[in-house]
């Protein structure tokens, strides 16, 4: 791959007027091509298509699919965690209840029976 690079100037002090002129102009033309070099690399970059099929593409988009997969799972996880968290409340209360309902029938009374002799007093 080309890569564009730049040199320092050489102190231009150690050299006469026309010297330092025909080093600028010298320089200068070498620039302008390593500046075209650049811009074709640049305008060969912009147009490289991107539903390319590289390598680095294909494993782009599967790190992506699997980031996806990830954080669907996670939201997944939590909704399982409320859901188990809501769950074991209700089966507290109904556990809750049925302990009520045995120790009624334990005292060979339903839950109707409690309620109307409940009402009585």
């Amino acid at each position: 791959m080309f890569q564009c690079s730049s040199s320092p100037f050489l102190p231009l002090f150690r050299f006469s007027t026309r010297e330092n002129e025909a080093f600028l102009l010298q320089n200068a033309k070498k620039y302008t091509t390593e500046l075209e070099k650049c811009k074709a690399e640049l305008d060969k970059a912009d147009n490289f298509p991107e539903n390319s099929n590289t390598e680095v593409s294909k494993l782009r988009q599967q790190l992506l699919k699997y980031n996806n997969d990830l954080a669907q799972a996670e939201e997944r996880a939590y909704n399982y965690e409320v859901n188990i968290e809501r769950y074991m409340g209700q089966n507290v209360s109904l556990l809750s209840g049925l302990s009520f309902a045995n120790n009624l029938s334990d005292h060979g009374l339903t839950n109707f029976q409690f309620e109307r002799r409940k009402g009585a007093d």
